[in-house]
């Protein structure tokens, strides 16, 4: 028994560190194109939190001609997808991170508020998305579930500081 859960321990930090490397280098890759300040963050995400609603995965159980193969395709299919627009919420992140160095680069007098801004987001983005990746694994075999508000969260306050910023004048 003790055996199996330094396993389940080792795994989780290996995808964990995975997971932070992987946002790495989605970092240094420095998305190329320009984020979109217009969208809102939390309306284009929405439809993700809907992905592994409860309800849904009741309905099915509730209907006679439903089984555990159903239950479990639709699970696996449904974490596909989330994981697919977490993908697209983390190049969102990258692009508006680069976003707010561009606007810390380009100003005449220093912004250690927006350099802090910065590494509190990404660190605290790459916490969300280890727990995010946990819990989605969890949730694959219908344990818990998932919660994204605190990455979205993260990602309209740098928004909102980028906007800010482009809109400052410069100083002289």
């Amino acid at each position: 028994m003790m055996l199996t859960a330094d396993v389940a321990v080792a795994v989780i930090a290996i995808l964990a560190l995975a997971k932070i490397f992987r946002l790495d280098l989605v970092y240094q890759s420095r998305a190329a194109s320009p984020v979109s300040a217009c969208v809102d963050i939390a309306a284009r995400y929405r439809p993700m939190q809907r992905l592994l609603d409860a309800a849904d995965f009741d309905f099915l159980s509730s209907h006679p001609a439903c089984n555990s193969k159903m239950l479990r395709q639709m699970r696996t299919d449904r974490v596909r997808l989330f994981r697919a627009y977490l993908r697209s919420l983390t190049l969102d992140f990258a692009r508006t991170a680069t976003g707010l160095e561009s606007v810390m680069i380009a100003s005449n007098v220093d912004r250690p508020d927006l350099a802090k801004l910065i590494g509190k987001s990404r660190l605290g983005f790459a916490k969300g998305l280890v727990v995010v990746e946990i819990r989605l694994v969890l949730f694959r075999y219908g344990l818990g579930t998932v919660d994204i508000q605190p990455l979205v969260a993260s990602i309209a306050r740098m928004r909102e500081q980028l906007q800010l910023g482009a809109m400052l004048p410069a100083a002289a």
